[in-house]
């Protein structure tokens, strides 16, 4: 079952070779960077039926280390605003401290 954002429109998705998120026990942790990129996504006009991957790191301390676009929509502004979206919501709060791993990737498919 995949960790949707509070309006849907942003859902942690599986990735290659396994998602570090898949496994993550930490649900109010990954609602809450949900919640936060969700706030600063602003869909451009036209995206209606867009989707797009975005994949991001973050470290231990709530930094984004790096994101990226994984699967371009056919909207280039669509596929900027969901960058722009991630960026802007970092930092994020801290990694949960039972987290044992020095970072968190997350594979994020943003949606109508």
């Amino acid at each position: 079952m995949k960790e949707a954002s509070p309006g849907g429109n942003i859902a942690v998705g599986p990735g290659e070779n396994g998602a570090d998120a898949a496994d993550f026990p930490y649900g109010y942790y990954l609602s809450r960077v949900l919640a936060t990129i969700e706030a600063n996504w602003f869909k451009p006009p036209g995206g209606t039926g867009m989707r797009c991957r975005v994949t991001c790191r973050i470290d231990r301390t709530g930094h984004l280390l790096e994101a990226g676009l994984d699967e371009p929509s056919a909207q280039p502004a669509f596929d900027r605003a969901a960058l722009r979206a991630v960026y802007a919501a970092a930092p994020f709060p801290p990694l949960p401290q039972g987290y044992a791993s020095p970072t968190l990737t997350l594979h994020l498919e943003f949606g109508p």
